[in-house]
């Protein structure tokens, strides 16, 4: 049986459909599930990828080229996921300058829900959930049905992290996202690898949890007044970095 390529069309209707997803299915699963909501809109997210590959007839293999990872190749992309933390450091700290009690409302909302779940539960949700289902609709559907050989690679890089950017719902989380979406791009286009992209997806989702678990050891020692003062510290001086 012939597989078709997919048409720009086809990701436009899962980026709809995403949409629908993130913003207004998933705020009910929230008040039903509470954090694990985040874990049921994830899963959707996956369905919803790879029911457009199977409904317009996709090639499952060239949608999401998943091969076993060389270990020079993993190296690379801790390399580039270093590099690129650094690019959002200097972003987000601008925008924390330029607008404090903005961005200091967006980490503060994202940390008081990590710190209300196990690490275990936190990691599963934050870290694995996001790298394989964010994944599969942005650098596997979407970045595939707007790629052509013919065009200049940037172009379908810089759309799909413009789009990537766009679902975090918030300006102020727009550019560090951009840019984490540009690397990812990058490093889909150069190895034809999803799983870089999924161990570049992860290791950024990585800070949460462990600085989650961090959190909560050093509340066991330090007691609650000190406890206090240091969430009001980090939530207003490093809660951005829990969320990119």
């Amino acid at each position: 049986m012939t597989k078709n390529k997919l048409k720009v069309y086809h990701g436009i209707i899962l980026i709809i459909l995403a949409a629908i997803d993130i913003f207004f299915i998933a705020g009910y699963l929230g008040r039903w599930f509470g954090f694990f909501g985040t874990l049921l809109s994830e899963l959707i997210l996956l369905a919803l990828a790879v029911g457009v590959v199977f409904v317009f007839g996709g090639d499952f293999k060239k949608v999401f080229p998943v091969r076993r990872p060389k270990a020079c190749q993993v190296f690379g992309t801790f390399v580039l996921w270093l590099g690129t933390l650094f690019v959002m450091m200097i972003v987000a700290m601008i925008m924390l300058l330029l607008f404090p009690k903005e961005m200091a409302e967006v980490s503060e909302g994202i940390s008081s829900a990590i710190r209300s779940v196990p690490f275990v539960v936190a990691f599963a949700v934050v870290v694995i959930a996001p790298a394989i289902c964010e994944e599969a609709v942005f650098r596997g559907v979407f970045f595939n049905s707007i790629f052509k050989p013919e065009q200049n690679k940037w172009i379908t890089i810089l759309v799909t992290a413009a789009v990537f950017g766009a679902f975090h719902g918030s300006i102020w989380r727009f550019f560090p996202t951009f840019f984490l979406g540009i690397a990812m791009g990058y490093v889909l286009m150069e190895t034809g690898n999803m799983f870089y992209t999924m161990l570049f997806h992860g290791i950024n989702k990585r800070i949460v949890p462990e600085r989650k678990a961090a959190d909560a050891n050093c509340d066991d020692h330090d007691g609650s007044r000190m406890r206090g003062d240091r969430d009001a510290s980090d939530d207003g001086e490093h809660g951005i970095w829990r969320r990119v």
